[in-house]
């Protein structure tokens, strides 16, 4: 494992650490600080001490840094979520690694991106099994805090002339939109208040009726996007300071 960078990204790298052959760590200098741990789980078919032991590692690490860091943790996991764990994938069955990716993610706190946006099939699956179906096993995780940030994740084929069984999945983030709104106007004012919450409720029950598998988390994710859309389509902006 390792981190390909950009010669403008290497000028603004703080560290590069090698936790273990498992999980390395490279920081970059910015507002906020971004971390990302490059991961590799061992396989479904391993021994379950063995994985469990990747995973506590795991939240050792993500346990050390700062609570204000973006933090991106990408690999292959070996895992797989059925659509009653994940918003959008391409696998019917959540596997033993799969089990233990969701747990270490409600624990920390923290998302599969890739799993959250409405792309075709092959902007999902990242592994293609020998003889086997197309499945979702490769992820990259970000902390719920960072929620509003991440535009999206699709997954891409790896190289061009190479039939590689794998592909790339990558994360489009921004600074979160729900910024500019000007809530201490929105508070102040009682009438666009109750606009806004009447609107988000109706947006939220519609999204409800598009869903698969209703899960706690889905709905959580779905009521998050709704309060998002209905925000940076109806609420005021800050204004600009000169």
């Amino acid at each position: 494992m390792g981190f390909l960078t950009s010669t403008r990204a290497l000028k603004s790298c703080l560290s590069i650490v090698s936790h273990s052959e498992r999980i390395r760590e490279i920081s970059l200098f910015g507002n906020p600080t971004t971390t990302v741990l490059c991961c590799y789980s061992p396989h479904n078919e391993q021994q379950q001490e063995e994985v469990a032991a990747f995973y506590q590692e795991l939240s050792i690490k993500i346990n050390t840094i700062p609570a204000h860091n973006l933090v991106m943790i990408g690999g292959d996991f070996n895992a797989q979520l059925r659509p009653l764990d994940a918003l959008f994938t391409t696998t019917k069955a959540t596997n033993r690694n799969g089990n233990l990716i969701k747990d270490f993610m409600e624990q920390h706190n923290v998302i599969a991106a890739n799993s959250r946006f409405q792309n075709c099939i092959n902007r999902l699956w990242t592994h293609r099994r020998p003889g086997g179906p197309l499945v979702q096993s490769d992820f990259i995780l970000a902390r719920k805090k960072w929620i509003n940030s991440i535009k999206n994740s699709p997954a891409y084929s790896s190289f061009e002339g190479i039939n590689s069984d794998r592909k790339i999945v990558s994360c489009k983030c921004q600074k979160d939109p729900m910024k500019r709104i000007d809530w201490k106007k929105v508070t102040s004012d009682s009438t666009l208040s109750e606009q806004f919450t009447g609107a988000v409720y109706n947006r939220f029950g519609s999204l409800c009726d598009e869903l698969r598998e209703p899960s706690i988390s889905t709905i959580y994710d779905t009521l998050v996007a709704a309060n998002e859309e209905v925000a940076l389509e109806t609420l005021p902006k800050k204004s600009k300071q000169i």
